[in-house]
């Protein structure tokens, strides 16, 4: 079936039938081929006269107000580099060693921020939130370690953020393995923590041991008992790795049950050792679909969320993430870079993700580099326009789907089809639970519209507004 540019429609099988969809309206129901042709002939020819036989159908498609014009598609991000997010890349230093670890923690030279530059590039976030007319600025902990294990410039860069003039929201990435001071501090001055912690006392062990190789099972659950105490803000962002793909369903019901947390995302880790993170086989890559799958029954059944980054039905984008145009993310080195995983210039990546440093007197931003990254975005995008994905995954995060080499960004492999079948599944979750026409009333974003770091919220889940018809005779 045929991909319709104006207005946008998609039609995708699904169990005998079909998903019909309409992205840029966040709307959908399933069909037969009867109906799904319909549908295409209606929004084609939208002044020809229908067969008598269709009226009814026709007059079920204006009534849910699947006929009505495409709202605008998100636009491009301007390009001049304003960023009023700092993005701290603090430090490489880790008290845990993933097996996984994309950063390759605690066995690289040590790197650890100047406290002088992570206050250069607060003023600079603070000062662009002023210029930008935003009421508050931010700053995020992310990168290549532990951010509380550079303890004293972390702690500085906190008290100096909140000595700015102009209002700021202050978050990190972490392993949550924190001291009795660390724990205390980070409950009364941070604004949100998203948490990597991958499930059970078995799967956390395993796979992120302490540097002396010990368990950092119950240190995170100390951690996590605080927040919960505190009602502080988290959510936990779980990794999944080729050996525990079964045990997903067991550790989100472990989630569930032993925290207080309701907002999960899961991000797998295919490869092999720290080189964890590339493309799978297609047989591990069914693997995963059907455990994500199964861990959405069980999240669903203690009403909680759960999410993978490549499977966003709930957002309209343009592009994957906005850190090439929001955000300071800055190395210990003073580099720039767009995106929080390129921690350091040994990536494989780092050249295509650079974009300039950080000197004394401010940015110096290489705006060649800028515009080949948006290109080769630009690129990728443009053969994604027959998916139905497009408009949600924005083209995947380069970082996960670019490879080095000439056209390195133009592959596609399993990552992409684990995007659709998820996505495609949501859809048909989304359907069954609005009582068979989703129709949802989300605005058009970007995944950074919140704050980098933060922890996430399922929008459909709050912003749904469904349509119940039946259409089983169509």
């Amino acid at each position: 079936m045929n991909t319709l540019k104006k207005p946008c429609l998609f039609c995708i099988p699904f169990e005998g039938k079909w998903i019909i969809y309409r992205p840029l309206l966040h709307a959908a129901f399933i069909g037969n081929h009867t109906m799904a042709e319909l549908t295409e002939h209606c929004l084609r020819y939208p002044d020809s006269e229908v067969p008598q036989e269709h009226v009814e159908a026709c007059g079920f498609l204006k009534d849910i107000g699947f006929l009505e014009p495409d709202p605008p598609p998100p636009a491009q991000t301007d390009f001049k580099f304003s960023p009023d997010a700092a993005v701290l890349l603090l430090t490489n230093r880790c008290n845990l060693r993933c097996t996984y670890c994309y950063a390759e923690a605690g066995d690289k030279a040590l790197e650890d921020m100047p406290l002088e530059l992570a206050l250069r590039a607060i003023d600079i976030a603070a000062e662009n939130a002023k210029n930008n007319d935003r009421s508050f600025f931010q700053l995020v902990f992310h990168g290549g370690g532990e951010p509380p294990q550079h303890w004293d410039v972390f702690r500085k860069a906190v008290d100096y953020a909140e000595s700015k003039s102009h209002k700021c929201s202050i978050s990190m990435s972490s392993n949550g393995v924190w001291s009795k001071e660390q724990r205390a501090f980070i409950l009364e001055h941070l604004n949100g923590v998203s948490l990597s912690f991958d499930g059970t006392r078995e799967v956390q062990d395993a796979q992120r041991p302490t540097a002396e190789g010990g368990s950092s099972f119950k240190a995170v659950m100390t951690s996590i008992n605080k927040m919960d105490e505190n009602k502080f803000p988290y959510n936990i962002r779980m990794t999944i790795t080729n050996s525990f793909l079964e045990k997903l369903p067991e550790c989100i019901q472990f989630f569930c049950e032993e925290t207080g947390c309701r907002n999960f995302q899961i991000e797998p880790a295919f490869g092999s050792g720290r080189e964890g993170w590339v493309n799978p086989t297609p047989e591990i890559a069914d693997r995963f679909i059907s455990a994500f799958a199964a861990a959405m029954d069980v999240a669903e059944s203690y009403q909680s969320d759960l999410t993978y980054s490549g499977a966003r039905p709930w957002m309209t984008v343009c592009s994957f993430c906005s850190a090439a145009e929001s955000a300071l993310v800055l190395r210990p080195d003073a580099g720039i870079v767009a995106c929080y995983e390129v921690t350091d210039a040994s990536h494989l990546l780092a050249d295509v993700f650079t974009i300039g440093r950080l000197g004394p007197n401010g940015m110096i931003i290489d705006e060649g580099a800028r515009e080949n990254l948006n290109l080769m975005r630009q690129e990728r995008l443009a053969l994604c326009k027959d998916c139905f994905c497009v408009w949600h995954c924005g083209g995947d995060c380069s970082s996960r789907c670019f490879s080095p080499g000439g056209k390195g960004h133009l592959r596609f492999e399993e990552r992409c089809r684990i995007n659709r079948e998820l996505s495609k599944e949501l859809l048909a979750r989304y359907i069954e639970r609005s009582g068979v026409v989703w129709r949802s009333r989300i605005e058009v974003t970007d995944e950074n519209s919140d704050f980098p770091g933060e922890p996430s919220i399922d929008k459909q889940r709050r912003k749904n507004d469904v349509t119940s018809q039946n259409t089983e005779q169509h």
